[in-house]
C-alpha cells in the first residue's frame, strides 16, 4: 500500500514541478522584469522622440530571421508612440552567423553619414546574400556612399561600436536575439504588434 502511495506521490510531484518550470519559462517568453537595465549611449542609433518616456532597446542580428520579421512589427507600432518611445538598436551579432558581424560594421558606416536606418533595412532586405551581396549594391539602395562605406571598414572605426553592443549584450546576459527591454521590461523573441503596444501602455 505505501509503496503505491509513494509512486503516486512521486508521480504528482513530477508533475507539479513540470508546470511550475512550464509557468516560469511562460512567464520569462511573455516579459519578465530586468535586474538591469541596457545603457543607453549618445552612439547608439536611434528612433522616435528625442527623450521618450520609454526606450525600446532591441539587440539584434542582421542574419537571425526572427529579427527580421520583427522589424514591420516594431515599425508599425512605433508609429503611433512618435512623440513618447524611443527606440534604441543595439548589435548583437551571434557567433554561429558569419557575416553578421561585418552587417553591423556595415550598418554603422552607414551612420557615419546619417543614413543608419535606411542601410538597417536594405542590410535585413538582403539578408539571404549578406556574404556575397557588392558593397555598391548596398550603398546604392541605402543612398550612402560606397567609398567611403570601404573606406570607414578598411579602418575599423565602425568595430568598437559593435563591440561596444555586444559587451552590454553579455553584461545583460543575453543569449538570443531579438532581445528587447521595453523599460525594465525584458522581452525574448518574436512579439506581436497588440502585446508590444499593451507593454509600452504599461509603461507610459
Amino acid at each position: 500500500m505505501h509503496r503505491h502511495e509513494n509512486v503516486l506521490l512521486s508521480i504528482i510531484g513530477g508533475f507539479a514541478v513540470l508546470v511550475i518550470v512550464t509557468y516560469g519559462l511562460t512567464l520569462i517568453g511573455a516579459g519578465s522584469t530586468a535586474a538591469v537595465r541596457p545603457r543607453v549611449e549618445s552612439t547608439d542609433p536611434k528612433l522616435g522622440a528625442e527623450r521618450g518616456k520609454v526606450n525600446v532597446v532591441v539587440f539584434t542580428d542582421f542574419e537571425c530571421e526572427f529579427c527580421k520579421a520583427e522589424v514591420p512589427i516594431l515599425k508599425n507600432v512605433l508609429a503611433g508612440y512618435q512623440k513618447q518611445v524611443t527606440l534604441v538598436f543595439k548589435d548583437f551579432p551571434l557567433p554561429i552567423h558569419p557575416n553578421s558581424n561585418r552587417a553591423s560594421q556595415i550598418a554603422r558606416c552607414a551612420q557615419d553619414q546619417g543614413k543608419f536606418w535606411q542601410m538597417h533595412d536594405v542590410l535585413f532586405a538582403h539578408q539571404d546574400e549578406l556574404g556575397t551581396v557588392p558593397l555598391e549594391t548596398l550603398a546604392k539602395e541605402s543612398g550612402t556612399d560606397a567609398a567611403r562605406l570601404q573606406q570607414c571598414l578598411d579602418s575599423g572605426q565602425a568595430v568598437a561600436r559593435v563591440n561596444a553592443a555586444i559587451a552590454e549584450g553579455k553584461r545583460l546576459t543575453i543569449t538570443e536575439v531579438p532581445t528587447m527591454f521595453v523599460g525594465d521590461t525584458q522581452l525574448t523573441g518574436i512579439l506581436e504588434e497588440a502585446d508590444l503596444r499593451r507593454i509600452i501602455e504599461q509603461h507610459l
